[in-house]
């Protein structure tokens, strides 16, 4: 059973206002990774021409924050259980600030390659700290749901509205702004959470982390709503790629267009997440949730591939974006209960760093493997065709990858057994919502 130590403070416990708030602060945290993982994007161009990027060191800019919060996860999580959460967040939170401020002060690349590697540094150690401070501080089924649907919402549109505020603020600001913010941002988050949140206990018993990851990995339910979270992130991750060449290549859009362009994107995921999810959770069984939700937004990733040059963007992307993002809110806020459901304290980092290494690491494969096909569906255009044209083609090819990943994400979802093992577990994630 979970500690009855870990929470809110008692004062917060019969507040639902600061309930809210302490919530709020640790999504708000998860946010800023989910944005940072994006939201240089659009603005890459900009820092080029400001900079001097040369083309070997372009790509960097992005790799540099995701390669080290891939590879530390799985210790930065053991290191969180370690700590205690609420320290481990601070920790990641603060160091995420300063890093984000040298970034936005760098003059050369080297400076700015070298502050997006110390970002993903303590991204690694900030995300599975958000994730476990969810999964023990919210314990009651309704609180349980209501947290989940938060923090779901976030990991399903958070890299669309990093494209968003990547184009308003290269367009309106300057692109060092898209680093700066986060130092307001962890500053509220860190706050928030140090005056809300009761500090969890440190590690419970000490021994080797690598048997408790076997432990872990022993829950069957557990490995196949991580495996699907890797499955469904390869396939969004390589769709924001698509949608940002489209936009930009095919359609000729400027930054600030084309992250407004994603706004139908993050609606849906927070629309499936704290609504759909939400109502359907308690009446439905999770994997046919989930494998419904993965399969609506194989459908809407179909859609989006059959986007033409002049296909229009309120009749046909929107609303394909819409479904795509309602798809993958309604499947990520089950999947994060499931990944964390009756995980003891001491080891609720560590299962919090196993799903959020799935992700970043099915991340980086599905944009790689759906840029591939992209390439692939360029090269076969018949000869004589316009540019923008065969671009279409390639990024239909692409999508339809896209969507057979999340149709695999599907059939492994309804592999999910009809409810957690044991009673109590089956209780309790059938009432939340």
């Amino acid at each position: 059973m979970l500690s009855t130590s870990i929470g809110l403070s008692p004062r917060g416990a019969s507040d639902a206002g600061r309930r809210s708030v302490g919530l709020a602060c640790i999504a708000l945290g998860q946010l800023m990774l989910a944005l940072d993982a994006t939201i240089m994007n659009v603005a890459l161009p900009t820092v080029e021409r400001s900079l001097g990027l040369s083309a070997a060191l372009r790509p960097w800019v992005i790799s540099a924050y995701l390669l080290p919060f891939a590879l530390l996860l799985l210790p930065a999580g053991r290191l969180a259980d370690s700590l205690g959460q609420k320290r481990a967040f601070l920790i990641g939170a603060l160091g995420f600030a300063a890093a984000s401020a040298l970034g936005g002060a760098a003059a050369t690349p080297p400076a700015l390659v070298a502050a997006r590697a110390l970002q993903g540094v303590f991204a690694a150690l900030l995300a599975p700290s958000a994730l476990s401070l969810v999964a023990v501080c919210f314990r009651e089924p309704a609180e349980r749901a209501r947290a989940f649907a938060v923090y779901g919402a976030v990991a399903a549109c958070g890299g669309a509205l990093g494209l968003v505020l990547g184009g308003v603020l290269t367009r309106f600001a300057d692109w060092r702004w898209c680093l700066h913010v986060n130092v307001a941002v962890a500053l509220a988050s860190s706050l928030g959470v140090s005056a809300l949140l009761v500090a969890p206990p440190r590690a419970l018993r000490r021994g080797d982390w690598r048997v408790t990851l076997r432990a872990l990995l022993a829950d069957r339910t557990r490995r196949v709503a991580i495996s699907a979270a890797a499955l469904a992130v390869a396939a969004m991750s390589g769709l924001f790629l698509l949608l940002t060449f489209h936009y930009q290549v095919v359609r000729g859009s400027s930054a600030l267009d084309t992250g407004l362009a994603f706004l139908p994107l993050s609606l849906g995921g927070m629309v499936g997440s704290s609504l759909v999810a939400r109502r359907l959770l308690p009446r439905v069984a999770p994997r046919r949730l989930v494998a419904a939700a993965l399969a609506v937004a194989a459908f809407g990733a179909i859609w989006v591939g059959s986007a033409g040059q002049a296909s229009s963007f309120v009749w046909h992307l929107a609303p394909a974006e819409l479904l795509v993002g309602v798809g993958i809110g309604s499947a990520m806020m089950p999947i994060f209960s499931l990944a964390t459901l009756g995980v003891e304290p001491h080891e609720a980092g560590l299962a919090s760093a196993l799903v959020t290494a799935a992700q970043q690491l099915g991340g980086g494969i599905g944009a790689a493997l759906l840029n591939w096909l992209a390439g692939s569906g360029r090269a076969e255009a018949p000869a004589g065709l316009p540019q923008a044209a065969a671009l279409a083609g390639g990024h239909g090819v692409a999508a339809a990858g896209g969507a057979l990943l999340l149709a695999a994400a599907a059939l492994r979802a309804w592999s999910l057994p009809q409810s957690p093992p044991g009673a109590a577990g089956s209780r309790q994630l059938r009432a939340e919502g």
